[in-house]
């Protein structure tokens, strides 16, 4: 279904601006069938990526035909481990939100985060991409906190998402959050 439905590239176009157009190592952590992945390639970058759903890693290889700078296998994203040196990681998708493991929910979230920031080489950055259905212009007109998603999901696991700060970057056209998850 996320293949079928999912085909915006906003989101991609946006990461590539931030990364720019010098080669880096990326990583993706739970590619799917490669909707991030292939374009982040495409552009000449040496992206990596794992997912644990093998239908969606065996839509990879079509879309990568003839790229030599690109890798993906098959991980469980909270338990394996993502490897290093990565100048970019990225988590999108809404995967801190959607993910699936045995593993308490709040453990596995910080677990992630911390996998990518042990997969960075100094230096690096880890893009989230968290898409939620609120207006931008009414980030920048709340004061303090500001909770952004808080809820119980069909396996009774709760959490909350909410923002402890913000601002606009004009020169990058991109807006810059404080986010704790709990």
């Amino acid at each position: 279904m996320y293949e079928k439905y999912e085909t915006e590239t906003d989101d991609v176009d946006f990461l590539l601006s931030v990364i720019g157009s010098k080669p880096v190592r990326v990583l993706e952590a739970a590619c799917g069938g490669g909707r991030i992945l292939v374009p982040l390639a495409q552009a000449g970058h040496a992206v990596t990526g794992f997912d644990i759903d093998d239908c969606l890693l065996e839509k990879i290889g079509a879309k990568a035909e003839g790229l030599d700078n690109i890798v993906w296998y098959k991980a469980d994203a909270v338990e394996d481990a993502w490897g290093s040196g990565f100048d970019v990681v990225v988590l999108a998708g809404n995967i801190l939100f959607n993910m699936i493991s045995e593993t308490d929910y709040t453990q596995a979230q910080r677990q992630m985060i911390q996998k990518a920031a042990g997969a960075l080489a100094p230096g690096g950055h880890i893009y989230i991409d968290y898409q939620f259905s609120m207006h931008p212009e009414l980030l920048f007109r709340s004061c303090g906190e500001m909770v952004i998603w808080e809820g119980t999901d069909r396996e009774g696991n709760s959490g909350r998402m909410f923002l402890t700060e913000q601002s606009f970057e004009n020169l990058r056209e991109c807006f810059r959050l404080s986010v704790i998850l709990t």
